[in-house]
């Protein structure tokens, strides 16, 4: 056998062994069923941020996952929950494109009417504070608002929308 070919087995092994280890054996698969019987998986990997919330709570939490056990997960190293605790699951699809322009549509709305505002009072306009102003004001807020909202999903844990961990260790 040449050379050349067994150097070249010879790094293909040793890339092979590299790439089983080189991806999380673990993550945890929040599996979406449809009606029409497809499914779509979100994958969390450790070091990934988890918005969830509790069954008994009414707030969200968000933190990282530092290890995937076989039925609980450990968020920031000190807090274990098991996966049946776990009642909802909030995945925000925002980029940065959509929330540098949500938070510049608020920002413009407050700007607007400090700046409406302002100029009335130097100019001594009565009334100060105009209607229009205020309306104008509100629809770009409410704007920046909604295309927060609008991007994220939140996703009770049931039968159709299923939370588990996959290990794909060989």
């Amino acid at each position: 056998m040449p050379s050349i070919s067994r150097n070249f087995l010879l790094t293909l092994l040793i890339v092979n062994l590299f790439y089983d280890f080189s991806f999380a054996q673990k993550f945890l698969a929040l599996d979406i069923y449809h009606v029409t019987g497809n499914m779509k998986r979100i994958r969390f990997h450790e070091n990934d941020n988890l918005t969830l919330r509790i069954h008994g709570s009414r707030k969200f939490f968000t933190h990282i996952i530092t290890f995937l056990g076989d039925s609980s997960i450990v968020l920031d190293g000190n807090w274990i929950i098991p996966l049946s605790e776990i009642d909802k699951v909030r995945i925000d699809k925002s980029n940065s494109l959509v929330h540098t322009l949500s938070r510049g549509l608020i920002d413009c709305g407050i700007g607007f009417f400090v700046l409406d505002s302002f100029n009335s009072l130097v100019n001594n306009d009565f009334p100060i504070i105009k209607i229009q102003a205020v309306k104008e004001s509100a629809v770009l807020i409410l704007s920046g608002i909604i295309l927060q909202r609008v991007m994220i999903r939140k996703y009770r844990i049931n039968s159709k929308r299923r939370l588990k961990i996959i290990d794909v260790t060989f």
